[in-house]
């Protein structure tokens, strides 16, 4: 009785190691690299998100657009970045590498706000009474140089928060610089001749205004 048992146990992990030995043949691993440009190809995606869909499993394009990502034959790999409607890729079915260098090429999303009227004074008496009172500059040349002011500019740029892209580029660049000093000591500005030289150029331009 103990031998057939045994021998029913051993039956049932010979058939188990050979159907995943199958279904390992029918689906195998295959490395895909490449490049993610935009659809004309005239210029490259950085930091484009690659991910087989259904799971949680991923990883980045770099800054020049290149990734390297190995998959089974059957996944479904989406590409996605700001900007730009997510590509899904399919590996050809007779295909029978194990790697696979291709080009993936992403259209711009455009996107389409409703309109959007703003009105400087809350009721046209209102407007009316500062246009009145207001002295307009008659020289083309003094109003240009109004218009492009530098204060202006520098609260304006303050007052912008930086978008999606520019947040991960800043995020990639951080963890760059961590990775470029991985196990030695980050070096100290003080002794940064460069350093030295911006910062009392800031003193000096706070000592003029």
């Amino acid at each position: 009785m103990r031998e057939k048992i045994y021998f029913i146990v051993l039956l049932i992990l010979c058939t188990t190691n050979v159907y995943s030995q199958q279904q390992n043949n029918d689906n195998p691993l295959i490395q895909l690299s490449g490049f993610v440009v935009n659809y004309d190809s005239t210029k490259i995606v950085p930091y484009a998100s690659i991910h087989i869909e259904g799971t949680s499993r991923g990883t980045f394009a770099d800054m020049s657009g290149f990734f390297s990502f190995v998959a089974r034959k059957k996944d479904k790999l989406v590409f996605s970045s700001i900007g730009y409607t997510s590509q899904v890729f399919h590996f050809p079915s007779d295909f029978n590498d194990t790697k696979l260098i291709t080009v993936i090429r992403m259209a711009d999303d455009t996107f389409y706000l409703p309109e959007f009227v703003i009105h400087p004074f809350s009721t046209p008496e209102e407007f009316d009474y500062y246009f009145v009172k207001s002295r307009s500059k008659n020289d083309n040349l003094a109003l240009a140089y109004s218009n492009l002011r530098r204060v202006p500019f520098d609260m304006l740029a303050k007052g912008i928060s930086l978008d999606g892209i520019e947040t991960y580029r800043w995020y990639q660049q951080q963890r760059a610089d961590l990775n470029y000093y991985n196990g030695q000591s980050i070096p100290m500005k003080v002794f940064d001749a460069f350093a030295w030289s911006e910062f009392i150029k800031s003193i000096n331009k706070k000592k003029k205004k």
